[in-house]
């Protein structure tokens, strides 16, 4: 994206983690899916100058995917369960959380949550509900901890000399689309 060799995508601002104002994947900053959402609105413009003059993109849309959870091979009810647990962490927000409940983070990419999980590597993940549905982690860990831990963000970016070269009309309605979001 940040060179043009992608032109548009869809991802989590959790990637950019250490790079952003601190608002994605923050544990326990919002305690509901409603307040997350209105951050992806309140924020949106903070996000969207840094992703302009870091990366080289406009943000089409910021929206919340709910919030990470912890997907498990066993059960985990109380902070005495996560002793000992192998928990993957995609980023530092989550590994310092699962440090603070008590787990062991073990740093994944967030592309490697179903095979760590399939072979043994860690016990747990943290990640969205929508991630755990699209990549089937359910088909290797049984088990879900619901607690509103971590929220997510997601966007539509795209590269901002392929935005800039578009007719205003062209940009205007992007923009438009975006805010119905």
């Amino acid at each position: 994206m940040r060179t043009g060799t992608v032109e548009m995508a869809s991802i989590g601002l959790g990637i950019f983690a250490g790079l952003d104002p601190g608002l994605a994947e923050i544990p326990m900053l919002y305690n509901n899916v409603r307040a997350n959402a209105a951050a992806c609105k309140e924020s949106a413009d903070l996000y969207n100058e840094i992703l302009e003059e870091k990366f080289n993109q406009k943000a089409l849309a910021i929206y919340t995917t709910g919030a990470q959870e912890m997907i498990s091979k066993k059960p985990v009810k109380t902070l005495a369960d996560w002793k000992g647990l192998l928990v993957g962490a995609t980023n530092p927000e989550t590994a310092a959380l699962t440090t603070a409940l008590g787990g062991s983070p073990v740093v994944i990419p967030w592309t490697e949550c179903y095979s760590n999980l399939e072979k043994g590597v860690v016990d747990a993940v943290m990640t969205s509900t929508q991630w755990t549905m699209i990549s089937g982690l359910n088909d290797v860990a049984s088990y879900v901890t619901r607690f509103y831990s971590t929220p997510t963000f997601n966007t539509y970016l795209i590269n901002l000399d392929a935005f800039n070269k578009m007719p205003k009309d062209v940009q205007e309605i992007l923009i438009e689309e975006e805010l119905m979001l």
